[in-house]
């Protein structure tokens, strides 16, 4: 399977949730290395309790994630997986969101943490919030070109709940909830994750709470200085995810990031999960060539490097020999 690797999502979320699919036997381990075999290497680091940061601000495409929302719906060995996933809080897979609303005053700033970040979470999710009187409605929609199905809708609704009530430390009030879909024979689950009257068959997705709840406080939160620094890096993650859209985008900030490796096609290719041909088909339908977007990766690196000896600068800027930098250090200068 090769999906494409535009748009794209937290790579943390891909990762939890094809870790929760292989616990519930949904998903099996031919099959996450048939979409992509580093995958499995990060789940078993997930569950090995290892060292993800890499993961925290790492993308994936958003067909993964889709892709797996579908396996979990077609399986008929957990129907009610998406409101239990959502209702799962679990602290090893966190995302830096997670970290940013953890240190928050209370439920209100949270929310509005929440939707500013929720593009590093995935760009698809859209929350709409209606304040009327005494009662705040929160309607959840995919706004995608792909497909997602129920399950996914009911995690992002359970998982939005239960992280408040993990935050606060205390069951929340919800007034109801409401789904655009009709009732399920899992049902009985979705009770017990939400315990209020559950309408379905409405023309929304929503959580209906009391306008008071958000001035509940954040348990261990109100950390002002993390709270800043956490924001400023959410910020620069932000406007490079936008920038990211475009694959001309993603390739000169791989190439930014290290010329020796990227600057060899088919090490790039690799990383953007295509083949040489279909990266460089896909740069021409944006209007631009590999060798330029590489070319100018390399003068940037060079400006910022030129002290160095010429034999060193060579290997950093991916050149193959000395004679190939002194070349095109003359077109530079």
């Amino acid at each position: 399977m090769s999906p494409d690797a535009q748009p794209s999502v937290s790579a943390i979320a891909v990762v939890d949730l094809a870790r929760e699919l292989l616990r519930l036997n949904i998903l099996n381990h031919s099959a996450l290395q048939h979409l992509y075999p580093p995958l499995m290497n990060d789940v078993e680091q997930l569950q090995s309790n290892a060292d993800i940061s890499e993961l925290l601000e790492k993308r994936y495409p958003e067909a993964w994630l889709v892709w797996l929302w579908q396996q979990a719906s077609d399986s008929p060995f957990c129907p009610a997986v998406g409101v239990e996933f959502g209702a799962r809080v679990a602290p090893d897979a966190k995302g830096l969101p997670s970290y940013l609303m953890q240190s928050c005053r209370n439920l209100g700033e949270v929310l509005e943490t929440y939707l500013e970040n929720i593009l590093l979470v995935n760009p698809a999710d859209t929350w709409k919030v209606e304040v009327e009187g005494e009662r705040t409605v929160l309607s959840f929609r995919f706004v995608s070109t792909m497909d997602y199905p129920r399950c996914a809708v009911e995690r992002s609704m359970a998982a939005l709940y239960h992280w408040g009530c993990h935050l606060c430390q205390q069951p929340l009030p919800l007034v109801a909830v409401e789904f655009a879909y009709p009732k399920a024979n899992y049902h009985t689950a979705v009770d017990r994750c939400f315990q209020v009257p559950i309408r379905y068959n409405t023309d929304r997705n929503a959580l209906i709470v009391p306008s008071s709840v958000f001035a509940t406080p954040v348990q261990g939160g109100e950390h002002p200085y993390l709270f800043k620094i956490l924001s400023q890096r959410a910020a620069g993650l932000r406007s490079q995810i936008a920038q990211q859209q475009t694959l001309s985008g993603r390739v000169q900030q791989l190439l930014d990031k290290n010329l020796s490796r990227y600057g060899n096609q088919t090490n790039l290719a690799r990383e953007l999960c295509m083949s040489r041909s279909t990266l460089v088909r896909k740069l021409a339908n944006e209007g631009v060539r590999y060798s330029q977007l590489l070319d100018d990766a390399r003068k940037r690196c060079f400006k910022r490097l030129r002290g160095l000896p010429a034999s060193q600068l060579a290997d950093k800027l991916g050149f193959m020999d000395v004679s190939a930098f002194y070349k095109a250090r003359r077109r530079w200068e």
